[in-house]
């Protein structure tokens, strides 16, 4: 096989001085650069990292081991050939390195006089080419000075790759930036290098642009290592990196040759893996049938946190990709969950991540014509709309814009006379989709969807031009692209494509377990050491009392309940109501501990719900499609906002859904600053575990900030700096609720309400809901 690395370095170790006064500096090294491939060097200062670069650059001789560059052996090699061989090099360094009197296309055309074959006008088209690139179109006849920081950067970042040259050479390029100008500069030399198929060496201390890499080596005492801290930071934002240090156990980092098995679906799941090089890939294993192909993760991707937080058996296989060797971080069920414990990635986070990755999975498997990225491009525009019971999804008539699929619930499909009169050709219940073949053929809708009066519907909705490049990009038909968003979003070959059995108090409830726990293998029920009950509560009965244990997870089968939040110093407040085929207290399962609202039948008529153990709801759970991913994510949404809605009422559904998909969850170490005295206030922060220490002018203790106690409504309304500095102390961790100004300020007009009024609300529900 042809080597196509760019930099291949082996066995290469660099000494300064002679004599008695040598002194060796890079010990062994062994690196490969791949075209198109970003790699970062970091280390602390002294290690050894701009010395490797300079060798790379060919700016020093090398003299013991080899090193390659586009495959020329440059060990002894002579002055002229380093010099030859720096054409190919482009170098950005953390000055911009502009000369003052030249304007910046002039700047840029300096990187292209070496190429002989170029004309005046060819060199200055190309110079305007690459600043039109990194977005200085408006201003390649500005000098330097007239530039900002990050618009010097950009000019030298254009000159570095105006050549298109193999290899690009960065030392510290954000040191002199603010982080989003650092940031948009590297993503900027990033895309544009693998653009031209160039690969990139930096060495940075800066950890706000790790992520970018394709790999980071660490470089310390002249030797190369995975950066372990910066590879797990990266996979657990916050990352404490002194955890490390004081844990019992460490990460492990191993190899798994081509093909081999890293996690076997069935084994008890008790490690957390982050893949560092290389590709791995996913099967699921069904008895009887060839494993099936779920996905491919590469560099930076993680798996095994879910068996970890669910806890149970791993529900599928991993191995290495055929094609290369797999190196991961292996990280133990203690150390994993102590990690958790001291990052920022909270089990929403996680949800959030990975809803995206189920969602690609399914879809991978059937449209293998369809890369990655094609897939992952349509899987973020579905979107989830929920409707009520006689609204009408689309109407006869109406221009075919959108893809629908039925996620829950039950819509019938309506056709009209000469008469206009209604008549219902069919029903379509979970699995069932509309509105292909308009796409397809570009004519309006010729029939009307509207969910039945019984029911509630969840469709999931993908736009229209996103289902039509499916098509193309597939090579297959709009039925076979429809059946497969069908079949892997919703894993509708387990669920009845007619409509629903109904409900019976007779024990028939297998259909029904099997369309809220996707793919369900009806077998297990048989397997379980306890069957699930049917119990029947009158109109106002408690079903759930809030404080008692979490030990059981309820379907109602027929009827309404609401739920109910209990103080002790006033009124009752109620949440919300759930109805038939609905689901209620997985969250508390899953989580622990104790209920945290009462759940009764509504007044006016009983309910009969379905009663799952705790047991049997884990087993149901590992043997179906719906993992604790897929109910967190579903639940998130629903808990913020449910607490929001009773205490503004001015505000409707829609608006309080669409402000708490925006509440974040931070948590900050000991000596973190939160807010520093003079930032301009941009956020409203609410307290929700620890404490935290406010500050005014003069390092002065103001107050002691405590679980519900919030600042920066007013600030971050009117538009203020801080008027003080909040950080945690030296012993105690803070997690902090933070609303960004816009949200904030749109429930405050929304609700016309004052800060202080919307800042309560938001202490008492938010709150409420992360207990939740």
């Amino acid at each position: 096989m042809v080597n196509t690395a760019i930099v291949s370095i082996q066995n290469l170790n660099y000494f300064f001085g002679e004599g008695s006064l040598k002194n060796q500096v890079l010990y062994d090294i062994n690196l490969e650069i791949k075209p198109r491939e970003f790699v970062i060097l970091t280390g602390p200062s002294g290690s050894g990292k701009s010395t490797l670069l300079s060798l790379v650059g060919c700016l020093r001789s090398v003299g013991d081991g080899s090193l390659k560059i586009l495959g020329q052996e440059l060990n002894d090699a002579s002055n002229e050939q380093r010099i030859q061989m720096r054409r190919n090099f482009g170098y950005i360094t953390q000055s911009s390195n502009l000369l003052g009197f030249l304007k910046a296309w002039q700047n840029v055309q300096m990187s292209l006089e070496l190429q002989p074959h170029l004309s005046r006008r060819e060199l200055y088209d190309r110079s305007v080419a690459i600043l039109e690139a990194v977005g200085l179109g408006d201003r390649i006849n500005y000098y330097p000075d007239n530039l900002s920081g990050g618009q010097r950067q950009r000019v030298a970042i254009a000159s570095a790759l105006v050549s298109q040259p193999k290899l690009v050479l960065a030392d510290e390029p954000t040191a002199a930036l603010d982080k989003v100008s650092g940031r948009n500069a590297v993503a900027l030399m990033q895309r544009l290098a693998k653009e031209q198929g160039s690969a990139i060496l930096m060495v940075t201390h800066d950890n706000r642009i790790l992520d970018l890499a394709d790999r980071i080596i660490n470089v310390e005492d002249g030797k190369l290592g995975f950066a372990l801290n910066q590879e797990i930071s990266l996979a657990l934002p916050g990352f404490d990196e002194t955890l490390l240090e004081k844990a019992e156990t460490q990460p492990l980092v191993l190899t798994y040759s081509p093909g081999e098995v890293l996690v076997r679906q069935g084994d008890i799941a008790d490690r957390f893996y982050i893949l560092l090089e290389g590709n791995v890939e996913i099967f699921q294993e069904n008895p009887n049938q060839p494993p099936q192909f779920l996905r491919r993760l590469g560099r930076g991707d993680y798996f095994g946190e879910v068996g970890l937080l669910q806890g149970g058996k791993r529900t599928a296989t991993v191995q290495a990709a055929i094609d290369s060797e797999a190196k991961v971080v292996v990280v133990e069920k203690e150390l994993f969950q102590l990690m958790i414990n001291e990052s920022e990635l909270t089990s929403t986070d996680i949800a959030r991540r990975l809803h995206q990755r189920v969602m690609t999975s399914r879809l991978t498997q059937v449209l293998p014509n369809l890369d990655l990225s094609q897939i992952e491009e349509a899987v973020a525009q579905v979107e989830i709309l929920r409707y009520g019971p006689n609204s009408n999804i689309v109407q006869a008539g109406d221009r075919a814009q959108r893809f629908y699929l039925i996620a829950k619930g039950r819509v019938e499909i309506l056709t009209s006379d000469t008469k206009d009169e209604e008549t219902r050709s069919y029903i379509l219940s979970t699995g069932g989709y509309f509105g292909e073949k308009e796409l397809v053929t570009g004519q309006p809708y010729t029939l009307t969807a509207r969910v039945m009066q019984d029911s509630e519907a969840e469709v999931m909705v993908l736009p229209g031009q996103v289902f039509l490049r499916l098509i193309r990009s597939s090579q297959t038909s709009q039925t076979e692209v429809a059946t497969a968003v069908r079949d892997r979003l919703m894993s509708s070959e387990s669920v009845p494509k007619s409509e629903p059995v109904s409900y019976q108090l007779d024990g028939t409830f297998k259909p029904n377990i099997a369309d809220s726990l996707l793919n369900l293998d009806p077998t297990i029920l048989a397997q379980a050491k306890t069957n699930p009950t049917i119990k029947t509560y009158d109109a106002g009965e408690t079903i759930v009392q809030q404080g008692d244990t979490a030990t059981e997870f309820y379907m109602i089968l027929m009827g309404t309940v609401e739920v109910w939040q209990e103080f002790s110093d006033r009124p009752s407040q109620f949440l919300r109501q759930i109805r038939s085929g609905e689901y209620f207290s997985e969250l508390g399962l899953l989580q622990g501990g104790t209920r945290t609202a009462t759940v009764r039948a509504i007044a006016s008529e009983g309910v009969a719900v379905m009663v799952i153990s705790e047991d049997l709801f884990r087993l149901l759970l590992s043997h179906s499609q719906l993992t604790y991913t897929d109910v967190a994510y579903r639940l998130q949404e629903g808990i913020i906002t449910n607490y929001m809605l009773a205490s503004l009422p001015n505000l409707n559904l829609a608006e309080i859904a669409e402000v708490a998909t925006h509440v974040k969850v931070r948590r900050y170490g000991a000596n973190s600053t939160i807010v520093q005295q003079g930032d301009l206030a941009d956020a409203f922060y609410l307290v929700a575990e620890g404490q935290a220490e406010c500050f005014t002018q003069g390092s002065k203790l103001q107050k002691t900030l405590q679980v519900g106690d919030y600042f920066g409504a007013s600030e971050s309304i009117d538009r203020q700096e801080y008027p003080f500095t909040v950080c945690t102390s030296s012993d105690t961790k803070v997690e902090m609720l933070i609303l960004d100004r816009e949200s904030f300020y749109k429930l405050l007009v929304e609700s016309k309400a004052s800060p202080e009024e919307v800042a309560e609300v938001l202490k008492h529900r938010l709150i409420g809901s992360q207990s939740e």
